[in-house]
């Protein structure tokens, strides 16, 4: 069966969450981040944080945190983000891409570095994946706080 019971619930709450409808409450807090966008970029041209802008945009929403281009967490995801990007080039592991079975070997193994960066892009990926979602969590249970998608 090519579409298990997980996939089905995955999906049901994305559409409830992102369809068309619904998409109207996401407008505030795109309205208030891009206003910040806008006034950082009046007082610094010469520094267009695109970055910044698109990380604010999606911890505001889903998880209805307000975080600065200096947070660790941005920070966190910068990293992974450049980590992916690296490995994706071609010509990055030169040794894995001559000679695939190199993946089944341990990673201190000479040739066998893509494996570290591979393990360290998890690690990132996975911090960037639960930390937003429980520091939103946190700021439910303790107060009342602003509308986000975990709810």
């Amino acid at each position: 069966q090519p579409y298990s019971d997980r996939w089905r619930r995955d999906r049901r709450l994305f559409q409830q969450v992102f369809r068309q409808a619904t998409i109207s409450r996401f407008y505030p807090a795109q309205h208030s981040k891009i206003n910040e966008f806008l006034r950082e970029l009046l007082s610094a041209p010469w520094t267009i944080p695109w970055r910044a802008l698109s990380q604010r945009l999606v911890y505001s929403a889903l998880y209805g945190l307000d975080i600065s281009p200096g947070d660790p967490l941005a920070q966190k995801a910068q990293t992974a983000i450049e980590g992916i990007g690296k490995s994706l080039l071609s010509g990055s592991f030169p040794a894995f891409e001559r000679f695939p079975c190199l993946r089944f070997m341990p990673s201190w193994f000479p040739g066998c570095g893509f494996q570290q960066v591979a393990e360290q892009c998890r690690k990132n990926i996975e911090e960037i994946d639960t930390v937003p979602f429980q520091l939103a969590v946190n700021n439910m249970v303790r107060i009342s706080c602003c509308d986000s998608t975990v709810r």
